[in-house]
């Protein structure tokens, strides 16, 4: 099942304004593969984190793009699972 919200978004300052402060799960991308799917308490912190360096893993892929889909937290891990088993990221967080 691909996301809910099937729009990406360039992986900078101006654009993680769009994504909201609730709880979620998000992913960060390269036009060709994705790089990491987690679950979050709050999706717009948890992008601004990965933007000041607090996922250097990450960073290393050189992501351009996120994406992601409001989802309570029960429902986080198991929605976070279904995404990594459809979009195989080369790293995982879905507790």
């Amino acid at each position: 099942m691909p996301w809910q919200n099937e729009q990406t978004y360039e992986l900078n300052d101006q654009q993680i304004w769009k994504a909201p402060t609730k709880p979620g799960v998000y992913g960060l991308l390269k036009p060709e593969n994705w790089l990491f799917i987690g679950c979050t308490a709050n999706i717009q912190e948890s992008l601004r984190e990965f933007l000041s360096g607090k996922m250097p893993w990450v960073t290393e892929q050189h992501p351009s793009f996120f994406a992601f889909e409001v989802a309570p937290k029960p429902a986080c891990g198991a929605r976070c699972s279904q995404l990594s088993g459809e979009f195989k990221p080369l790293f995982l967080n879905c507790i």
